[in-house]
């Protein structure tokens, strides 16, 4: 009973961390320089501050140390290297890291991150199973891609925020009986680091006084990824169910960043041309566009992955979890600098 309610207070604990540090942010934004300033390629209207996320990875630091196993290395190394994203975010944020920058330093937590949790396990494939050495590479170019795409995806009032909740419950709920020690400390970690989104969603739902910035979407990438990948090396979830859990923003982000490849444009340029954005332009406001995406991610994409963890063809899930959400993207036009009212109005 007590170890109950001391969750249940330190649960209560990190949400109000988050959103007391984010609403002293905003009020306190234009003395630290943390004021976003509207463009033509912003999905705001007006200068609002930013960097709201600080107080995401505040709580969910402090909520892990409180919780996580005394002696514990690995747990200690992934507060570490989270709260490390959250700087780099946060530099990025003040003084506009360069593109060089931002990805070697990317890179570094990745690798570590993989070389801390353990050896990824084994891909079959109808040729036998593939190799280590092209598991690692693909862990590391799609941790790499992650930690930017949370970012890409970050760009209309609460959708960074509640995306998170969803991917920390619904891996905490997957995991939920596993046999495995560490499975614990990994799940509840999940949690808390839901409850820091929920306390920060109070501030940045629709419309936001307050945005992430890049300190929160590249905490919480990096947290996610590192729960993520911990759950799989374990053996807790399939990779399968992972990709599932993370769809929404992995189709969205990359059908984006091919059309825009394709099209040669410059990948560094800012723009607001991912499906989302478009959608949010057609509605005129954010709220139930961050809703939608939740509402797929609730009731198409948990469904699916709660089938892949009961055993069912992984391969197969995962294409019918991708999809009607590639589709969607596609439909949209996601990457291309068409006006939306043209599209679907």
């Amino acid at each position: 009973m007590a170890t109950e309610v001391n969750r249940i207070i330190i649960a209560a604990g990190v949400f109000v961390v988050a959103w007391g540090v984010a609403t002293l942010l905003s009020k306190f934004a234009g003395r630290l320089r943390l004021i976003q300033q509207p463009t033509e390629r912003s999905s705001h209207s007006r200068p609002t501050p930013s960097g709201g996320g600080i107080g995401i990875a505040l709580a969910g630091i402090c909520g892990g140390l409180a919780s996580y196993p005394s002696g514990e290395q690995f747990a200690a190394v992934m507060m570490l290297l989270t709260g490390m994203a959250a700087m780099i975010g946060l530099l990025d944020d003040r003084f506009q890291l360069s593109p060089r920058s931002r990805i070697l330093a990317h890179i570094a937590i990745v690798v570590v991150l993989l070389s801390t949790v353990g050896t990824p396990p084994a891909i079959s494939t109808p040729f036998g199973e593939a190799p280590m050495a092209l598991i690692y590479t693909i862990t590391l170019l799609g941790g790499v891609w992650w930690i930017n795409l949370y970012n890409f995806m970050d760009g209309i009032d609460g959708i960074a925020a509640s995306q998170a909740v969803f991917l920390c419950l619904a891996m905490a709920l997957l995991s939920n009986g596993s046999a495995v020690a560490q499975t614990g400390w990994l799940t509840w970690w999940s949690v808390l680091l839901a409850c820091a989104c929920a306390g920060f969603l109070v501030i940045n739902w629709a419309p936001a006084r307050i945005f992430m910035g890049d300190a929160g979407s590249n905490y919480l990438a990096v947290a996610v990824l590192a729960i993520a990948a911990s759950l799989v090396v374990l053996g807790v979830l399939a990779y399968g169910t992972i990709l599932v859990l993370g769809a929404a923003f992995i189709s969205d982000s990359t059908v984006t960043l091919a059309k825009r490849t394709i099209r040669r444009e410059a990948l560094t340029q800012a723009h607001r041309t991912h499906a989302y954005q478009k959608l949010a332009q057609r509605w005129g406001g954010h709220g139930w566009v961050t809703l939608l995406y939740s509402a797929f991610n609730i009731f198409w994409l948990l469904p699916i992955a709660y089938l892949i963890e009961s055993g069912q063809s992984e391969l197969l899930l995962v294409v019918i979890a991708y999809l009607p959400a590639v589709t969607f993207c596609l439909w949209m036009r996601a990457g291309e600098p068409t006006e939306i009212s043209s599209l679907l109005g």
